[in-house]
């Protein structure tokens, strides 16, 4: 067709064909990357481009690339003419083995792959897209750093935010960094901040200086390889974890390992079906530990005879080799191994093996992944170099994790456990959920030869015979660490015959599932919630879950006010589903007639919850009382007829209004009326009844009137209150006045706030900050200026979702919720 109309002019509006050729035609141009030479040369080095590592990592077909038209923006002389194709950064998400991840691909064919300005904003927002979805996030990283000609100059001072983004991420989602080429000066702390870093042979490398800055600034002369190749991170600093021969192989392995791996922090690792009998005895274990604790044995082959079907997946396996850290599964359950390996420096304790241990430990605790402890363990290493080293500081870090950690901990002592280095390998007063003891175990705080040396060191020197009495005390020392007298002090919970190993752990696993471990509170991230106790120590004052309730309709609002407001029983039960999925536990419910008048039918309450259940059957109901101009008898018939969980109560006399400035005028005024006689009669058939009351408290007299109904029996624990701010006649809507009321209530009181109009968000940020739970929807929200009234309940509950994300809260629902409400 032709560019120019019947005026001669160009057309300003092509046809929709032509628009998307042209589409099609920059995305070739984009997927091509650098283009067919730069492709070939990265062929040519043994290198996938990033979109085959990616094609490799992600399931056929779900790969889904998002912000591909990315280019960059720059003004700088140096990039003028140049091209960016996605600006050197492969964004997007998928599904890896049928579960979805989030992933950047750093493309070398463009610019070496270095980090450009647009590339970050990418990156940026594909990693708040993982935080907020928990999805894991996986770096494939070949890059040579951050752009220099977009990052030279004062500007610099405005970047680094992504270190910053992927320390709020570590310990919510699984984050894998791949080095599969160059990864120099700041982009060295990405896999320096991740969880797991698997290196490619021969190509990947990582330091905070490349070899030309190094020689400028010191003058040495070193190869990649040499400064930082897989080899010195695998073998030497410990900053990588497994190296692999080629790119493939690196896929393969991130998959593996992601595949023992919840999606997030709050779910539970992924449970594979077992084809290894969970009861099975393995003989082969009877032979392979040597009595003699002198002897040494490779600890690997004993967690390869006890996991699943032999299968381990050992992690940083070159450093640090005195222990030996293991994925596994037990009966199809992921689980972690620290295994002292007597193979290496004796299984003694050192700076390396204790950081080793320290951060494995740290990781299978923030992911649910319970642990495992193989003793055969000296203690740790003596002497001036690592004391010198810090020895303490490091061995403190292992002590502290494995303390810290509140997975189940099973332990299994070998052998040895002399010493710190018994408490660090989880000693019985150290958590252990279940410490089993080979026969040959010895337990004590050094072994015989040590124990000898120091006590007996003056009646060798003065016997005549000092090898004899040297042999004959270590025969008494020996018989004082028997196995036995542990037992018989029930310091082990039982002494196993070695081929009953793997039977007990998975039994004693399995018990220690469902346990909760309570802890005094600490500091939190962040400040709100945060006070000094009476030591003076910051401890957090409140759960971390919350519970979010969604009015859904009012008595007072309609559509009038506002449009999304439901009326009929499908219009109840899809606000009701949209509400769920964001995030709600609760719905609040006055019912409506079709016609939007307002109902007190018990039919029509039971048919609007009957509606709702069929869509969302685990939401917990609550029914409002809070009627106008019927009697207390028709208040309190749906509740009778119906007994959803949780009624309503409005608990005074208050002018129900809300003045607007803009308008110098009362928005809507109306007079709720419930003497003291209809609450103690309303209270008394909701405890008939079996359904908790809510008192609905809009000042702080209204919280006090619950101490003499306390008195008359009318009201037992667990008491549930809203605070109802933002409409005249209550109190003022500040979190001071919140504060205050929540100091009001009996102890131990749950209580949501519920924000009138633009000032919920105000006030739910408070109560989120207080330890309360938060209440939103369309009957709290419809004071509101017209045009920025919400589409529906779920937008609401999004929101407030996203606050009590962002303030460190846990969202619950269903079971959860039921049982921080105490309904269970």
């Amino acid at each position: 067709m032709s560019d120019e109309n019947k005026t001669g002019m160009p057309d300003l509006y092509p046809p929709m064909e032509e628009m998307i050729a042209e589409l099609e035609k920059r995305r070739e141009k984009i997927r091509a990357m650098g283009g067919p030479e730069a492709v070939e040369k990265q062929h040519s080095r043994n290198k996938l481009t990033a979109r085959e590592r990616i094609d490799l990592l992600f399931d056929p077909g779900t790969f889904t690339e998002v912000m591909m038209h990315g280019h960059h923006q720059s003004t700088n002389p140096m990039m003028q003419g140049r091209e960016t194709p996605a600006d050197g950064v492969i964004t997007g998400f998928g599904e890896i083995n049928g579960r979805l991840a989030c992933c950047g691909a750093y493309d070398f064919t463009v610019m070496a792959g270095s980090m450009g300005m647009i590339g970050e904003m990418k990156m940026t927002r594909l990693r708040q897209w993982a935080l907020a979805r928990r999805v894991p996030f996986v770096w494939l990283l070949d890059s040579a750093g951050a752009r220099v000609q977009e990052a030279t100059g004062s500007q610099f001072a405005g970047s680094g935010g992504l270190f910053y983004e992927e320390v709020q991420m570590s310990g919510v989602i699984p984050l894998v960094a791949a080095v599969m080429g160059p990864c120099s000066a700041g982009t060295a702390y990405i896999p320096g901040l991740s969880d797991f870093v698997p290196m490619v042979k021969g190509n990947a490398s990582m330091a905070l200086a490349g070899i030309h800055l190094v020689r400028a600034a010191t003058g040495e002369e070193i190869t990649e390889e040499e400064l930082g190749g897989s080899r010195v991170h695998t073998q030497i600093s410990g900053c990588a974890d497994i190296e692999v021969k080629d790119d493939r192989e690196c896929i393969d392995i991130i998959k593996k390992y992601l595949s023992f791996f919840p999606l997030h922090c709050e779910d539970e690792p992924p449970r594979v079906e077992p084809t290894d009998a969970p009861d099975r005895a393995e003989d082969e274990l009877v032979g392979i530990v040597p009595t003699n604790p002198r002897k040494p044995f490779d600890v690997r082959r004993v967690i390869e005879l006890i996991a699943d079907d032999g299968e381990v997946f050992e992690i940083k396996p070159k450093w640090a080799r005195a222990i030996v850290c293991a994925l596994a599964r037990m009966d199809g359950y992921p689980v972690g191994f620290i295994a002292s390996q007597p193979k290496a420096k004796g299984a003694v304790l050192d700076n390396d093996s204790s950081d080793k241990a320290a951060r494995f430990i740290s990781l299978c605790d923030a992911f649910n992944i319970p642990l495992v402890f193989l003793q055969d363990v000296p203690g740790f290493m003596v002497g001036k170099a690592v004391e010198h080293a810090g020895i303490i500081r490091h061995g403190a870090k292992f002590i502290f994790a494995m303390s810290d950690a509140t997975v189940p901990k099973i332990t299994v002592v070998l052998r040895k456990a002399y010493g710190a280095g018994y408490f660090a390998m989880c000693g019985r007063e150290f958590g252990a959920d279940a410490v089993f003891a080979w026969p040959t175990a010895e337990i004590s705080v050094m072994g015989p030869e040590g124990a000898v040396n120091i006590m007996g060191r003056r009646m060798i020197e003065a016997a005549d015979d000092k090898e004899a009495m040297r042999s004959m005390m270590l025969a008494e020392f020996k018989k004082m660490i028997d196995v036995y007298i542990a037992g018989g002090w029930s310091f082990v919970d039982d002494v196993i015959d070695p081929r009953e190993t793997r039977s007990k752990i998975i039994r004693a696993l399995h018990l220690a599932r469902t346990k909760r471990v309570e802890r005094p509170r600490k500091k939190a991230r962040r400040f709100p919630g945060i006070k000094l106790d009476e030591d003076g120590i910051m401890r957090k004052a409140f759960s971390d879950d919350v519970v979010i309730t969604c009015a859904m309709s009012g008595v007072i609002a309609g559509r009038n006010q506002c449009p999304a407001i439901p009326y009929t029983v499908e219009e109840y039960a899809e606000e009701a589903r949209r509400a769920f999925e964001a995030g709600a536990a609760v719905l609040h419910i006055h019912a409506r007639n079709d016609d939007g008048s307002p109902s007190y039918s018990p039919d029509r309450y039971a048919a609007i919850a009957d509606g709702i259940r069929a869509k969302v059957p685990d939401i917990i109901l609550n029914f409002s009382t809070g009627a106008i101009q019927i009697t207390k008898e028709e208040k309190i018939a749906p509740v009778i007829h119906y007994k959803p969980d949780i009624a309503a109560l409005n608990m005074g006399t208050m002018n129900y209004a809300k003045y607007s400035s803009k308008r110098k005028d009362f928005v809507f005024e109306f007079q709720f009326i419930n003497p003291i006689f209809e609450i103690s009669f309303l209270l008394t058939k909701m405890k008939e009844n079996g359904v908790r009351a809510e008192m609905e408290c809009f000042d702080s007299g209204h919280v006090s009137t619950v101490y003499p109904l306390i008195d008359q029996g009318l009201l037992e624990p667990p008491f549930q209150f809203s605070f109802i701010m933002g409409v005249v006649g209550g109190m003022d809507a500040s979190i001071e006045t919140m504060a205050q009321m929540k100091r009001l209530a009996p102890e131990g009181s749950i209580w949501e706030v519920i924000g009138i109009s633009h000032e919920q968000w105000r006030l739910l940020a408070g109560a989120l900050a207080l330890g309360g739970n938060i209440r939103v929807g369309l009957e709290d929200h419809f004071y509101t200026e017209p045009g920025v009234m919400a589409s529906s309940n779920g937008d609401l509950v999004a929101k407030a979702a996203r606050m009590a994300g962002d303030a460190g809260r846990k969202i619950v629902q269903g079971a959860e919720a039921r049982s921080a409400l105490g309904l269970t």
